[in-house]
């Protein structure tokens, strides 16, 4: 999403939106493909972590993680693939439809886009104070 500005969550208000849908930016790989030229974006349904674990077939999502997927898990073919890692997963701010408020990081905890695999993110808001302290030149929304 060039020129989009991209806004950490500074306060829990601007988290609503997650409940369901987030955008994660993404190079449209698919799982034995090449990487596209174009930047592109998918809708992605938040998860549960203990339904992400179920689907995952683990114990331990922890709360510094994220979990989201297609609408339809079982379909799979959306989510990060291998260049996405360490790409953002975007909520529009509840206050202008314009900016985007970063919530997660891409992690290759999963395959790419696999049927019943939700995709893991690092949960930006659990790293908060960290990011804050050690980007205190950054401009924010």
């Amino acid at each position: 999403m060039p020129g989009v500005r991209r806004c950490a969550p500074t306060t829990l208000k601007q988290l609503i939106d997650v409940v369901e849908e987030l955008a994660a930016a993404m190079d449209l790989m698919e799982a034995d493909g090449a990487p596209s030229d174009v930047l592109g974006t998918v809708n992605l349904r938040t998860i549960s972590n203990s339904e992400c674990g179920d689907y995952l077939g683990e114990d331990t999502i922890e709360k510094s993680m994220i979990c989201a997927g297609a609408k339809n898990i079982g379909a799979g073919g959306m989510g990060p693939c291998t260049l996405d890692f360490g790409g953002p997963l975007m909520i529009r701010t509840w206050y202008d439809r314009d900016r985007y408020t970063l919530v997660g990081v891409a992690t290759n905890r999963t395959g790419c886009g696999q049927p019943n695999q939700p995709a893991v993110f690092t949960r930006v808001y659990s790293f908060l104070d960290w990011l804050l302290d050690n980007t205190e030149d950054a401009v924010y929304c």
